[in-house]
């Protein structure tokens, strides 16, 4: 056998290895996109939640004894509230950009999968291959 033919035959196998790593990171990016679109809708559904409860709690009639009749704690209380709504309304901003972000990834990833498998026809028909 001519040294071409070797290196030939040897470059498929890792050719293949290549694009099993490329398909198994795709695979584990999707597993994280699962991830964060729970994220997304955690925020969605639990920031508002929380604001409301914050709020709900800043304008109660018996709010302002509690500030009037303990000092330092009714302080601390307001700066609480404060800042779950500060982090809830954050929180919520994060959330529907990410799901922005993955929905245009699915889009993206859609269009890959399609392109793959067309490719993937053309070659075995092309180079008489059977399907893997």
């Amino acid at each position: 056998m001519s040294k071409d033919t070797d290196t030939n035959e040897n470059d498929s196998p890792s050719r293949q290895n290549v694009l099993d790593i490329i398909e198994s990171f795709i695979n584990g990016i999707i597993v994280i996109r699962r991830t964060l679109v729970g994220f997304s809708l955690s925020a969605l559904f639990l920031a508002p939640f929380a604001i409301a409860l914050s709020l709900y709690l800043m304008f109660h009639p018996s709010f302002f004894s509690v500030l009037q009749g303990h000092g330092d704690f009714g302080m601390y209380l307001v700066m609480l509230l404060v800042s779950i709504v500060v982090i809830s309304l954050a929180w919520i901003a994060l959330g529907i950009r990410q799901y922005r972000v993955m929905g245009t990834w699915s889009k993206g990833y859609r269009d890959y999968i399609v392109r793959k498998e067309w490719m993937d026809k053309r070659f075995s028909s092309q180079f008489n291959l059977e399907e893997m």
